[in-house]
Protein backbone atom coordinates (compact mmCIF):
# COMPACT_ATOMS: atom_id res chain seq x y z
CA UNK A 1 0.00 0.00 0.00
CA UNK A 2 2.50 2.50 -1.25
CA UNK A 3 1.99 6.18 -0.64
CA UNK A 4 4.37 8.96 -1.63
CA UNK A 5 5.45 11.52 0.96
CA UNK A 6 2.72 14.16 1.32
CA UNK A 7 0.16 12.24 -0.75
CA UNK A 8 -2.70 13.95 -2.54
CA UNK A 9 -6.29 12.87 -1.88
CA UNK A 10 -6.34 10.58 -4.93
CA UNK A 11 -3.40 8.56 -3.58
CA UNK A 12 -5.10 8.17 -0.20
CA UNK A 13 -8.20 6.95 -2.03
CA UNK A 14 -6.11 4.32 -3.80
CA UNK A 15 -5.19 2.78 -0.45
CA UNK A 16 -8.87 2.57 0.44
CA UNK A 17 -9.69 0.94 -2.90
CA UNK A 18 -6.86 -1.58 -2.52
CA UNK A 19 -7.97 -2.45 1.00
CA UNK A 20 -11.60 -2.82 -0.13
CA UNK A 21 -10.62 -5.04 -3.03
CA UNK A 22 -8.44 -7.20 -0.80
CA UNK A 23 -11.19 -7.47 1.82
CA UNK A 24 -13.72 -8.52 -0.83
CA UNK A 25 -11.37 -11.18 -2.21
CA UNK A 26 -10.56 -12.56 1.24
CA UNK A 27 -14.22 -12.64 2.28
CA UNK A 28 -15.23 -14.45 -0.92
CA UNK A 29 -12.42 -17.01 -0.75
CA UNK A 30 -12.99 -17.69 2.94
CA UNK A 31 -16.73 -18.16 2.46
CA UNK A 32 -15.99 -20.76 -0.23
CA UNK A 33 -13.53 -22.56 2.05
CA UNK A 34 -11.48 -25.57 1.04
CA UNK A 35 -8.29 -23.71 0.15
CA UNK A 36 -5.14 -22.51 1.80
CA UNK A 37 -4.59 -18.74 1.68
CA UNK A 38 -1.55 -16.63 2.27
CA UNK A 39 -2.06 -12.93 2.86
CA UNK A 40 0.80 -10.43 2.87
CA UNK A 41 0.19 -6.78 3.67
CA UNK A 42 2.84 -4.12 3.13
CA UNK A 43 2.11 -0.53 4.06
CA UNK A 44 3.25 1.46 7.05
CA UNK A 45 3.91 -1.95 8.61
CA UNK A 46 4.21 -5.48 7.25
CA UNK A 47 2.50 -8.73 8.10
CA UNK A 48 2.07 -12.10 6.44
CA UNK A 49 0.07 -15.13 7.47
CA UNK A 50 -1.10 -18.40 6.00
CA UNK A 51 -4.11 -20.44 7.01
CA UNK A 52 -6.95 -22.55 5.72
CA UNK A 53 -9.77 -20.39 4.35
CA UNK A 54 -12.27 -20.08 7.17
CA UNK A 55 -14.50 -17.59 8.93
CA UNK A 56 -11.91 -17.20 11.70
CA UNK A 57 -9.14 -16.42 9.20
CA UNK A 58 -11.43 -14.03 7.33
CA UNK A 59 -12.25 -12.06 10.48
CA UNK A 60 -8.58 -11.91 11.47
CA UNK A 61 -7.51 -10.61 8.05
CA UNK A 62 -10.40 -8.14 7.87
CA UNK A 63 -9.37 -6.73 11.25
CA UNK A 64 -5.81 -6.30 9.95
CA UNK A 65 -7.02 -4.64 6.74
CA UNK A 66 -9.22 -2.25 8.73
CA UNK A 67 -6.16 -0.60 10.25
CA UNK A 68 -3.82 -0.66 7.24
CA UNK A 69 -2.14 2.63 6.43
CA UNK A 70 -0.13 3.42 3.35
CA UNK A 71 3.62 3.66 3.60
CA UNK A 72 6.79 3.60 1.57
CA UNK A 73 6.49 -0.19 1.01
CA UNK A 74 10.26 -0.44 1.32
CA UNK A 75 9.83 -4.08 2.30
CA UNK A 76 7.68 -4.98 -0.72
CA UNK A 77 10.28 -6.99 -2.63
CA UNK A 78 11.35 -8.94 0.46
CA UNK A 79 7.76 -9.64 1.54
CA UNK A 80 6.71 -10.65 -1.96
CA UNK A 81 9.76 -12.90 -2.39
CA UNK A 82 9.12 -14.57 0.98
CA UNK A 83 5.44 -15.06 0.13
CA UNK A 84 6.23 -16.59 -3.25
CA UNK A 85 8.91 -18.85 -1.73
CA UNK A 86 6.46 -20.07 0.93
CA UNK A 87 3.69 -20.77 -1.58
CA UNK A 88 3.09 -24.11 -3.23
CA UNK A 89 3.79 -24.84 -6.88
CA UNK A 90 0.92 -23.80 -9.09
CA UNK A 91 -0.58 -21.43 -6.53
CA UNK A 92 -2.51 -18.48 -7.89
CA UNK A 93 -0.91 -15.21 -6.88
CA UNK A 94 -2.75 -11.92 -6.89
CA UNK A 95 -1.03 -8.69 -5.94
CA UNK A 96 -3.31 -5.76 -5.15
CA UNK A 97 -1.22 -2.62 -5.32
CA UNK A 98 -1.57 1.15 -5.29
CA UNK A 99 0.85 1.51 -8.20
CA UNK A 100 1.98 -0.34 -11.32
CA UNK A 101 4.38 -3.26 -11.02
CA UNK A 102 6.89 -1.41 -13.20
CA UNK A 103 7.11 1.36 -10.57
CA UNK A 104 8.15 -1.12 -7.86
CA UNK A 105 11.52 -2.14 -9.40
CA UNK A 106 10.98 -5.74 -8.29
CA UNK A 107 12.95 -7.18 -11.18
CA UNK A 108 16.00 -5.35 -9.83
CA UNK A 109 15.60 -6.82 -6.35
CA UNK A 110 18.35 -9.24 -5.35
CA UNK A 111 15.74 -11.79 -4.25
CA UNK A 112 14.32 -12.00 -7.78
CA UNK A 113 17.69 -11.65 -9.53
CA UNK A 114 19.26 -14.60 -7.73
CA UNK A 115 16.24 -16.94 -7.75
CA UNK A 116 14.87 -17.62 -11.23
CA UNK A 117 11.92 -19.60 -9.83
CA UNK A 118 10.74 -16.57 -7.83
CA UNK A 119 11.16 -14.33 -10.87
CA UNK A 120 8.99 -16.70 -12.93
CA UNK A 121 6.32 -16.81 -10.21
CA UNK A 122 6.33 -13.02 -10.10
CA UNK A 123 5.92 -12.89 -13.88
CA UNK A 124 2.83 -15.15 -13.61
CA UNK A 125 1.24 -13.18 -10.78
CA UNK A 126 -1.88 -11.15 -11.50
CA UNK A 127 -1.03 -7.55 -10.63
CA UNK A 128 -4.03 -5.34 -9.87
CA UNK A 129 -2.96 -1.71 -9.87
CA UNK A 130 -5.78 0.32 -8.32
CA UNK A 131 -4.25 3.57 -9.60
CA UNK A 132 -5.02 2.41 -13.15
CA UNK A 133 -8.32 3.94 -14.35
CA UNK A 134 -9.28 0.55 -15.84
CA UNK A 135 -9.76 -0.78 -12.30
CA UNK A 136 -13.18 0.94 -12.36
CA UNK A 137 -14.34 -1.88 -14.65
CA UNK A 138 -14.18 -4.23 -11.65
CA UNK A 139 -16.73 -2.16 -9.77
CA UNK A 140 -20.27 -1.20 -10.58
CA UNK A 141 -21.41 1.90 -8.77
CA UNK A 142 -25.12 2.48 -8.45
CA UNK A 143 -26.82 5.68 -7.46
CA UNK A 144 -28.42 5.78 -4.04
CA UNK A 145 -32.22 5.40 -4.10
Amino acid sequence: MWLPPNPVEERLGNVEIAVSLAATAVADLCKRGGSRLQIAIVGSSERRQTATASQVFMHDVLEQLAVVEGGTDSALSEMLAASLAAGTAGSRVIVISTRPQSACDLEESTAFLRDRRLALQLARAAWLDVSNPEIDELFQWSAAP
